[in-house]
Order: C-alpha cells, then structure tokens, then sequence
C-alpha cells in the first residue's frame, strides 16, 4: 500500500532554528513510496536534501517527479540532491509550461528555467557537470501514468501556470495541491480543482494563513487554514493534511493551528493531520 512521507512541509522560504524543531523548516517535498521501487516526488523544495539523506543508496537512483510550479521554494532543493552527482542516477520531471510576464506573456521550457537558475555565477555547477541526468516531460495531457500509478492534473489558481495532481496508485487516490489562491469571498471553489480531488482518500493542501494574514497578503497565491477544510469539505475527502505552513508560524503557533483544524474537521466529519517534517502517512 502507498506511503506517504513528508520532507518538506513549509512554503515561501526555508525556516530553522529551536522554534522550528516539531514541524521542520524546509520547503515543499513529499515522496510516495509503493510496490514500484521508483518513488513519486511532488516537489523539489529544500526537503529534497532530506528525502536524500534518507536514502538506503544513492547509485543509479531513478525517481519521478511531479512539480506543481518553478517558483524557487518548489525548486530550490534540485542542486543539493546528491544522488544527482552520481553517475547513473536520474529523475524524470513532470511539469506544466513555464508562463513569463514581462509586458507580454510568453512560455518557456522548464529546462532553460533551470539552466539560468542553477549555473554560475548564482550556482558553481552547470547541468552538464552533474553526474546523473534530468529528464523533463512538460505536460500536455491533463492524464498520464508514472508506473503503476494513474495521474490526473489540473491547473489550481496561483500567479503563472500552477497544477493540482490526483494520484491513484493500489486503490488509493491522493490529492496534492500545494498552492492555492484563496477568492475574496473565501467560499467559491474553482470547479476544476474540486472535480480534481473530489472524494480523494488523502488531500495534502495548501494551508499557509491567518484570516488576518491573508487580509495583508491577498494576492500572493495563497490561502487561509480554514480554507482548506472549506475545500475538504466541499470535495468530501476523507483525510485532509495541511501544508505549505508560513515560515514565520512557530512550533507553539503551529501547535494552536493544529488544534483549531483538528477541531475544525471533525466538525465537519474529516479527519485531519497537520502536516510535519518527517511524518508518514501508510494508506
């Protein structure tokens, strides 16, 4: 059965030190492990080091990748994952096109987004000093399969080109959406992203602010915690996992978020498991 582990559970920025021991501080990276010997990626934010470092071997390592966007808390782990300095490792990248605005909107290869992002002078090491190699399949399809599992995507309101994935892999369907613009009105739903995870067994969502945070922030793509049930709710999930926790929520704030959205959930009949570095979830 599908094993959903947590490397990764902050947004915006990485965050450390002793107030941020319980809930970790790097960014976005969770890994499904199943009966495939390959392992699914969502994201390659800064817990991609720990996903890593956990690993039994890193010679001829072979993942797939499922990257929601290339803004850098999504992206920044990909030149420290040490099994891509070893000859004969790979991973295979599943994006969206990447979408510029500068005047005018245009679409770029991820590849290229890479090539200025990590190389000299912002990076010592170019892609093609790396050991193992990058594959990148930029999604054209909205269905697609990754060995055994079955994955649907769709876009989710975010600034530029932004995906949502449902993943169905021995029966159990797992929802992922990691950033997500919250409507003004905070009730409405873009319909696309809830016919994605409609009835999913575990929807791991993005879950950044306060009311009174996103008052300040309403248009940086993101959404309020009691969102999030909103959206559970709404699409009948049967297990919610907030993510994408704000950099500057502490442990003790992180501790009352947690109580009010067990209790928020359970009010509304869904079970609910804040999202920590290093939790696993066995569906």
């Amino acid at each position: 059965m599908p094993r959903v582990i947590f490397h990764g559970v902050r947004g915006s920025f990485p965050c450390g030190g002793p107030d941020y021991l319980k809930y970790g501080g790097n960014t976005s990276c969770v890994e499904i492990r199943t009966n495939d010997p390959e392992p699914i990626i969502l994201d390659l934010g800064t817990g991609l080091v720990r996903l890593a470092d956990r690993l039994e071997s890193r010679e001829n390592f072979r993942a797939s990748v499922l990257l929601s966007h290339p803004h850098w808390d999504h992206i920044q782990g990909l030149p420290y994952f040490k099994p891509l300095h070893v000859t004969g490792s790979q991973i295979e990248i599943f994006a969206p096109p990447v979408e510029i605005s500068c005047g005018e909107s245009y679409k770029v290869h991820l590849g290229d987004v890479f090539d200025k992002a990590f190389s000299p002078p912002l990076f010592p090491v170019s892609w093609n000093q790396l050991g193992g190699k990058v594959a990148i399949h930029e999604l054209t399809s909205s269905t697609f399969s990754i060995g055994g599992a079955n994955v649907t995507c769709a876009p989710v309101p975010h600034p530029g080109i932004n995906l949502g994935f449902k993943i169905i892999v021995s029966g159990v369907s797992i929802g992922y959406v990691s950033d997500h613009q919250m409507p003004r009105d905070d009730r409405e739903i873009d319909p696309e992203v809830l016919k994605l995870i409609e009835g999913v067994d575990l929807l791991i969502h993005d879950a950044q602010y306060s009311q009174e945070e996103f008052e300040a922030k309403s248009d940086w793509g993101h959404c309020t915690y009691d969102y999030a049930v909103h959206v559970a709710h709404e699409a009948q999930v049967k297990c919610l996992v907030p993510f994408h926790h704000d950099p500057s929520h502490s442990d003790e704030a992180m501790d009352q978020i947690s109580a009010h959205l067990v209790q928020m959930a359970k009010q509304v009949g869904i079970e609910c498991r804040v999202a920590m570095e290093g939790m696993e979830i066995n569906l």
